[in-house]
């Protein structure tokens, strides 16, 4: 069993990038809000970035290096502080794949460090993955956790990734043709367990069934304020 000090000296390795949009400036969470309005989803994907800012600051006390990637170019103040000191780097342009892209490509062109890129949309992920992920690319070249509509949690590499411009986001294919992308550039793969992100009210309603049969003494007071938001959410639209 490693020891605090080994654990430390692993992560110190591994580049979490964090993509967010900013729900003062632009439109969250489009498909959830068709099920239960817009300013429901607006609230829950702020107390998304609440939990994310939380399990991030854990991950770094552990060793990991995090950046959170923003849509659009300027961020509002409420959001800039949720991740009050945590570094910025905007997206840049074009689809998921190309911003991915673009981040990654400057990231290894300044460190060696692996770097794994996850979402603001999968407010359960366990802290867990983003250590497999990152003892899994010690001596694998990529990892990957898809999501259960198809798409995935997180991606990540230790080399440069390929171009993923061509990959079909926001679809159930998206995983797939993630995976054939990498294995095409000649990339081993290692793939985590798939998980749950919230894209619509189908995917809230089975966070919220999974979320249940957890024990809940672990549960940050984000995460308890989430889930009460769910339950209220869910018995509306029933």
């Amino acid at each position: 069993m490693q020891s605090n000090s080994e654990k430390v000296l692993d992560m110190k390795t591994t580049h979490i990038i964090a993509f967010i949009k900013d729900p003062k400036s632009e439109p969250v969470k489009t498909r959830l809000a068709a099920g239960i309005g817009s300013d429901s989803a607006t609230r829950l994907y702020c107390l998304f970035l609440e939990i994310l800012a939380e399990q991030l600051a854990r991950l770094n006390s552990l060793g990991f290096q995090s950046t959170i990637a923003h849509s659009p170019v300027a961020l509002s103040a409420s959001t800039t502080a949720i991740f009050h000191g945590f570094q910025f780097i905007h997206q840049g342009k074009g689809n998921i794949g190309e911003r991915i892209n673009h981040i990654d490509h400057r990231l290894f062109g300044e460190s060696d460090a692996a770097r794994v890129f996850i979402g603001s949309d999968a407010p359960t992920l366990p802290d867990q993955y983003l250590l497999d992920a990152s003892r899994a690319l010690r001596s694998t070249d990529s990892v990957i956790a898809p999501a259960a509509d198809g798409g995935f949690v997180l991606l990540g590499s230790r080399k440069k990734l390929p171009n993923l411009s061509n990959v079909p986001w926001s679809h159930d294919t998206t995983a797939s043709e993630t995976i054939n992308t990498l294995r095409a550039s000649q990339f081993s793969l290692t793939v985590i367990d798939t998980w749950e992100d919230i894209d619509d009210s189908e995917s809230l309603r089975r966070m919220l069934t999974n979320t249940r049969q957890t024990s809940s003494n672990h549960h940050t007071s984000s995460v308890i304020k989430m889930l009460e938001l769910c339950e209220r959410v869910v018995g509306q639209t029933r």
